[in-house]
């Protein structure tokens, strides 16, 4: 009986540490183990560094911190939005506000977040609802506004906000006031814009604000814009017409990726410009008399050497 009862307790412990075995091999052991290590980049690779990635993909919304207050562009000042007293606004002739979805913003204001109406080619947003101002747009990513080719944002909204006209094709013409402060991240990224004219009151608009625009061909910026962020307007191959204010102190890396048909410009001396800024211009250019001046040097693409890193 005592060496059948030893044989079965032998069995026993065999029978445990078979069990512990096994689970000391498992991956991510919440008691202590080592979490699986992820397994290492192909010999010869690297994962692409921040500054390589691209512009949002197509199908989903931007990850991209907002512009704005809370968050500002590198090297700007937070910034201030303007206050206006409801009691100013004008009487517009405007959408109903029935076919809006919209909120309360918490500062007194309210946010658009959604448009329920149909049929209606020119979209013209109401700068009151219920007897507040109308501060900020805030449409989803591909918010169905299907049948909307023109948009028209009244004087009292301050804000564009991320993703809000993205990737709406049809959208081809936007009137903005000159009470809008922030054009956030991707706002028009992939929209079908032919031309943009931001009113000086602009002070800050974000990542991929403008790119991939492939219908644009003239854009006139703020005269008190500081910072062209990067890909801010990547991609925008269509573009000819663009200017520089004076106000303007950095341009953010591959702000103008690919904008291969620009005319000549010039760019203010005091300009800080980021890595491949003008990236693949000069080398489209090979067929046309283009030129480039920037600190006391004019660029040309019948003399491509010694170019300087933003512009290669």
């Amino acid at each position: 009986m005592k060496m059948k009862l030893a044989a079965l307790m032998t069995a026993l412990a065999l029978l445990l540490s078979a069990c512990g075995g096994g689970a000391a091999n498992s991956v991510g052991s919440g008691n202590g183990g080592s979490p699986a290590e992820l397994p290492s980049a192909p010999s010869g690779e690297s994962p692409a560094p921040e500054s390589e990635a691209p512009a949002p993909e197509p199908d989903q919304p931007s990850s991209l911190p907002a512009s704005g207050p809370a968050s500002s562009q590198a090297g700007e000042a937070p910034v201030s939005l303007p206050d206006i007293p409801v009691e100013d606004l004008p009487d517009i002739d405007a959408a109903p506000a029935s076919d809006f979805i919209y909120e309360d913003d918490g500062k007194g204001t309210l946010r658009i977040i959604g448009y329920t109406g149909s049929g209606v080619a020119e979209l013209r947003i109401p700068n009151k609802i219920e007897g507040k101002r109308v501060d900020s747009i805030a449409f989803p990513f591909r918010a169905e506004l299907k049948d909307v080719t023109s948009v028209v944002i009244p004087y009292g909204v301050t804000t564009l906000a991320t993703d809000c006209f993205r990737e709406q094709a049809q959208i081809t013409a936007v009137t903005l006031p000159d009470s809008l402060a922030v054009i956030e991240n991707s706002v028009f990224l992939r929209s079908g814009l032919k031309t943009v004219e931001l009113p000086d009151s602009v002070v800050s608009i974000g990542i991929s604000a403008f790119g991939s625009c492939a219908d644009l061909t003239t854009a006139r910026l703020s005269d008190n814009l500081a910072v062209i962020p990067k890909f801010a307007f990547e991609r925008c191959n269509s573009m000819t017409t663009f200017n520089f204010p004076a106000s303007l102190v950095e341009i953010g890396e591959a702000a103008f990726y690919g904008c291969d048909r620009l005319e000549p410009i010039t760019i203010p001396d005091n300009v800080t410009i980021g890595e491949r800024a003008f990236f693949n211009v000069f080398d489209r250019f090979y067929n046309r008399d283009f030129t480039l001046t920037y600190q006391g040097r004019t660029y040309t693409t019948s003399d491509t050497t010694d170019l300087p890193e933003w512009l290669r």
